[in-house]
């Protein structure tokens, strides 16, 4: 997930701010990166939202996401290095699967 700025010129002497999914010390409290997470104008329509497994795992842990995902009535599939969550009650099918699916 790339952040999004304003376009600001490189003599700028105000540090630019640092993006949610930056790695380091500066990581947001992890209530406040949840609730962006899932107040988000997408996640607010019933959309399909995305997040690093690394972010959910250094900022909030992942069993406690996965908790909200559940609580919320989402549900959430991963793929790789990415958690991917259906914000809606709608079933989820996998349209084209090339193997046998792997359920935990």
């Amino acid at each position: 997930m790339e952040p999004i700025f304003a376009h600001r010129p490189a003599s700028a002497s105000a540090p630019l701010p640092v993006p949610v999914t930056s790695p380091g010390p500066r990581d947001p409290a992890p209530d406040i990166w949840m609730d962006q997470a899932f107040t988000c104008p997408t996640a607010l329509k019933g959309g399909v939202i995305k997040r690093s497994i690394e972010d959910v795992d250094r900022i909030v842990g992942r069993d406690l996401f996965l908790s909200e995902v559940r609580r919320r009535g989402f549900q959430a599939v991963e793929n790789g290095l990415t958690l991917v969550i259906f914000c809606n009650g709608d079933p989820v099918r996998l349209a084209a699967a090339r193997g046998p699916l792997i359920l935990r």
